[in-house]
């Protein structure tokens, strides 16, 4: 910011940024256990550091934020997730409704694509903060299958099925999102996201599990953008998994030498058959549910931030889409 003025800078020409995050990750198999709590699956405990930058504070750009969105064409937010009591005197709700309303100054000068990641935390009061004052303001919603299960409790979806979920797939109360096989978690997490798209009045709800990634929404942009948007988002997957990192584009090559899941196919198709369409090659896109397989790495070199690189990948082919349509 230069005398009131945005301007912007190319990344070749901002500073270096200094690590400022150590995530420290344990990997657990099914049965061993950690400080008296043994682990029901495969799983891991990831202990992170927390630098003063996750306080959500914008600096000069606060008065200005209207000027950065007059050149933006999406926004993929997150981090909230992040705040404690001791880092936010003002209190939760106050600090996320400052958020919001930069965000809705963010957009005043033009409409477009906002994704808000969503992330687990075990602070109640932070999630239904998040959950009441920021994820309504998302055109995107990704998550995981856990923070799927997270969100269902807080928003006690089960207690109300919509007209979707009454239909071809039943009733809320008998999904059970834990479910480890594929064909009937996917069913599962369908009705799960209907239900939370409807409560939160958003365009789309995206979620990536281990074999499949599956969106649901309501005239968000035509099923073929969004299918290309999951397809591009498993190849990354599968090449942040083998390799442990992602350094350019012809690093995607890696991702392609993972043939799609087959128990992802598998189960795309059982969603195919509970909502009465047809799966091409595994891939399901019709106006309001898109599911494609995802490609699993069986031995991976890294997988944290996977989640954060499939929700990114999918958006940023959106966002394409949507320039593409205004021209």
């Amino acid at each position: 910011v230069e005398d009131g003025e945005v301007r912007f800078a190319s990344l070749d020409d901002a500073p270096t940024a200094e690590r400022t995050k150590i995530n420290w990750i344990f990997e657990f198999r099914e049965g061993a256990e950690f400080f008296g709590v043994r682990a029901t699956g495969n799983t891991r405990f990831i202990a992170a550091s927390r630098p003063p930058e996750f306080d959500l504070h914008a600096g000069e750009l606060d008065a200005v934020i209207d000027q950065v969105g007059d050149g933006t064409h999406g926004a993929l937010l997150a981090g909230y997730h992040n705040l404690t009591p001791e880092n936010v005197e003002a209190g939760y709700d106050r600090t996320l409704r400052h958020a919001r309303d930069v965000l809705r100054r963010l957009r005043s000068e033009r409409e477009f694509p906002v994704h808000v990641e969503y992330a687990v935390t075990h602070d109640d009061e932070l999630r239904r903060s998040v959950t009441e004052t920021i994820l309504p303001e998302a055109n995107v919603v990704g998550l995981d299958p856990h923070e799927l299960g997270l969100l269902r409790e807080d928003l006690n979806l089960a207690a109300e099925p919509t007209d979707e979920s009454d239909g071809a797939v039943g009733a809320l109360e008998e999904t059970s999102l834990e479910d480890e096989s594929p064909e009937r978690s996917i069913v599962a997490h369908y009705r799960t996201l209907v239900a939370l798209r409807d409560r939160l009045g958003v365009d789309c709800v995206r979620m990536h599990a281990m074999h499949y990634h599956l969106a649901v929404m309501d005239d968000y942009l035509p099923p073929e953008a969004v299918e290309h948007g999951l397809e591009f988002a498993a190849v990354n997957a599968a090449t942040k998994a083998a390799t442990g990192h992602i350094d350019g584009p012809e690093a995607l090559e890696t991702g392609l030498e993972y043939e799609p899941s087959t128990a992802g196919k598998r189960a795309v198709e059982s969603l195919a058959d509970a909502v009465d369409a047809t799966a091409e090659d595994g891939v399901l896109a019709t106006p309001s549910v898109v599911a494609c397989p995802n490609r699993v790495v069986d031995d991976p070199a890294g997988t944290v931030g996977i989640g954060d690189i499939v929700s990114a990948a999918s958006f940023a082919l959106e966002v394409g889409a949507t320039v593409e349509d205004a021209r």
